[in-house]
This record gives structure tokens, C-alpha cells and sequence, in this order.
């Protein structure tokens, strides 16, 4: 999944990604295995990225491992963003997986992509005064999260509304 509370299809407005690639590969005798990420299902608990998504990776992982039918030497992982960013680290505790896919993975930090992102849509609507006050917070937070003073009990108010612990972004 990506960043966020997403569901199995990874909807964004219409948009159903995960599910139309899920029809698609099954079209070609593709097993495909989709979930709700944690952080919508059940974010209580929630510290870092393992918890959020690795935990459930691997309980997927392992799920197709142990079914019927399902090749536990050909399981590949497909990531997208977040996802995309967390594939090897997924792959790497998970041994015998059979590689990974990676869609629009980042290659910056999150603050970094976050911050352009907010140039971006006030660029588009400089009088935007919401997309001013989102701009200004998402500095904030990058500035928050790469301070080396960063606790990792210290609460970091995120740009997109919430907060989340430090000790997150520190596992980032």
C-alpha cells in the first residue's frame, strides 16, 4: 500500500488500482493476494513501519505459503510507494520470496516528497490560503523529523492532519 489508511484496492476517489491489477493478472492464472493495510483496519498499536505494514506482509506472506495450490517458491511482492519503498526490506525478512515489483516507489524521503507535493498544488493555486497553511506545515514537519534532537516518544504533527510519534519517522 501506500502511505496512509488505505484499503484492499488502494482507492484513490475512483481510482481502484490494486483491484484492476488484480483482475488483470487473475485473467492470466495469477494468484493475487490484496488486504487492508493496519492503519485502517486496526491502527491501535501502531509505533513504525513494522507494524503498520511489515507484520502484515509477512502474515501474507505466510498465508500463501501455507495454501493449497499457491507456489510458496514463486510468492513475489508488489509494493506500491510506502510499499514500493518497504519491498526489500519485506523481501529481506522474508526469505524464498521470489523477487519483488516496486510501483512509483520514492526515491527521496517522505518529508522531501511530501514538501514538493505542497509546492506543487500551491503553485497551481497560489491564493489557495488551505494549500498555503499545508506548505507551511509540511516545512515544519521536515524540519521536525530531520531535527537530530528528534525523541522517539515526541508527537510530530503531520502536514495531512494527526499525529504520529517520532520514533516512526525515526524508523523511516
Amino acid at each position: 500500500h501506500g502511505s496512509g489508511p488505505n484499503d484492499e484496492d488502494e482507492t484513490v476517489g475512483g481510482i481502484k488500482v490494486f483491484k484492476d491489477l488484480s483482475w488483470g493478472l487473475a485473467s492470466k492464472g495469477i494468484a493475487v493476494l490484496r488486504y487492508v493495510k493496519r492503519s485502517r483496519q486496526s491502527p491501535s498499536g501502531i509505533i513504525t513501519q513494522k507494524e503498520e505494514v511489515l507484520d502484515g506482509a509477512h502474515d501474507a506472506i505466510e498465508l500463501l505459503r501455507n495454501t493449497p495450490d499457491i507456489d510458496p517458491n514463486g510468492i513475489f511482492v508488489l509494493g506500491h510507494s510506502q510499499g514500493g519503498e518497504l519491498a526489500p526490506r519485506i523481501a529481506n525478512s522474508n526469505p524464498g520470496i521470489a523477487g519483488i515489483i516496486i510501483l512509483a516507489g520514492p526515491t527521496r524521503h517522505f518529508q522531501d516528497v511530501l514538501l514538493d507535493q505542497y509546492r506543487y498544488f500551491a503553485s497551481l493555486d497560489p491564493k489557495n490560503s488551505s494549500i498555503g497553511e499545508k506548505l507551511e506545515a509540511a516545512k515544519r514537519f521536515k524540519a521536525l523529523i530531520e531535527d537530530p534532537a528528534l525523541r522517539a516518544e515526541q508527537d510530530v504533527q503531520l502536514p495531512t492532519g494527526g499525529s504520529v510519534k517520532a520514533a516512526y519517522f525515526l524508523d523511516m
